[in-house]
């Protein structure tokens, strides 16, 4: 499968198997046991097949005969909006889907990718801890913080308006978020990337 950009709004529909396949992750997970998690039946699993499997990957189903979320990179944020949205970000940010690409360089690269003087300047293994910080600040907030985001995905609002009242909720979130340290050694690390920031962003004010 290619690393399309996957829409969320599409994804909406979807977010109780998300669930039950970030959770199931790597394991195939077969049509009549998603259906019994879901309690759904398997010909309204056999109805979205054609979406499922839009996100999953088609080798391991021909082979395994079930279902297991791509390694599309993309992926990741969308499902990652589309749970929390729906209140489940603590499952989605302890799961072995998320630590599995997490602890991967691919992450590294794709920042660095998009942004080069980041490549240039922070290693992967501060990729890591980086990300891995954050995901613990944000799977201490409660569920509450996020609801405006299913609010705003399903609003039929004009977008101006619904991006606004996003940005506005994104930042009172964003203000509640705490970083804890295990050890000094955690510390000092930290200390070390925000300095690594600094001058990556006076260097950047320096060049403009």
């Amino acid at each position: 499968m290619s690393e399309k950009e996957v829409d969320v709004k599409n994804l909406l529909p979807l977010a109780k198997y998300l669930l039950i396949l970030v959770e199931s992750y790597p394991q195939p997970i077969r049509a009549t046991v998603l259906a019994e998690k879901t309690r759904h039946s398997k010909a309204a699993i056999s109805k979205i097949r054609d979406r499922l499997m839009e996100i999953c990957d088609p080798d391991l189903m021909a082979f395994e005969k079930g279902f297991v979320l791509s390694q599309n990179f993309n992926l990741i944020p969308s499902i990652f909006i589309v749970l929390l949205a729906n209140g489940n970000h603590k499952k989605f940010l302890t799961s072995r889907f998320f630590r599995t690409f997490v602890s991967s360089q691919k992450v590294h690269d794709k920042i660095a990718a998009i942004f080069k003087p980041y490549g240039e300047r922070f290693t992967p293994d501060e990729t890591g801890f980086l990300i891995r910080k954050i995901a613990e600040s944000i799977e201490r907030l409660p569920s509450s913080d996020f609801e405006f985001l299913l609010r705003v995905l399903t609003s039929r609002k004009p977008s101006a308006v619904a991006e606004l009242t996003s940005l506005q909720n994104v930042e009172k979130t964003i203000k509640k978020l705490e970083f804890t340290f295990k050890n000094k050694e955690e510390f000092t690390k930290t200390m070390v990337l925000r300095d690594k920031f600094f001058f990556l962003i006076r260097d950047l004010l320096w060049v403009r």
